[in-house]
């Protein structure tokens, strides 16, 4: 999957995905957040979340993201399913390398900034 660029100022800090529910709020948030700090890494944070992304709570880092990966997790929630959404409209991830070839170009650059956040909201 090719995570390509959002224009800086042509997104909200509404979560792109209201379909994933269980997380949506904290998506929310950490969009919020991240655009009043830095609005590359917010962009970049809002391509993950529209391919596919997942936020955990974690003990250690306050959150961690986990790509929705084809397959198993990727069923289309009941609210999704009444939008018409399918299976395979849920994630854009091929598998978790693409995940981490994604992660390391458009996150990596931002990994203490990130890490903050994730404390911050967590």
């Amino acid at each position: 999957m090719v995570l390509g660029m959002v224009p800086l100022t042509n997104f909200c800090s509404a979560d792109p995905r209201p379909d994933l529910a269980e997380d949506s709020a904290l998506w929310s948030l950490l969009l919020e957040i991240a655009r009043g700090t830095n609005l590359q890494l917010a962009a970049n944070l809002h391509g993950f979340r529209c391919i596919g992304t997942r936020l955990k709570r974690n003990r250690k880092w306050g959150l961690v993201m986990e790509p929705i990966l084809p397959g198993k997790g990727a069923e289309a929630g009941a609210r999704a399913k009444e939008a018409g959404i399918t299976t395979s409209d849920v994630t854009g991830w091929q598998d978790r390398d693409d995940y981490k070839a994604a992660s390391q170009k458009y996150l990596r650059p931002y990994h203490k900034e990130l890490l903050e956040l994730f404390r911050m909201i967590g």
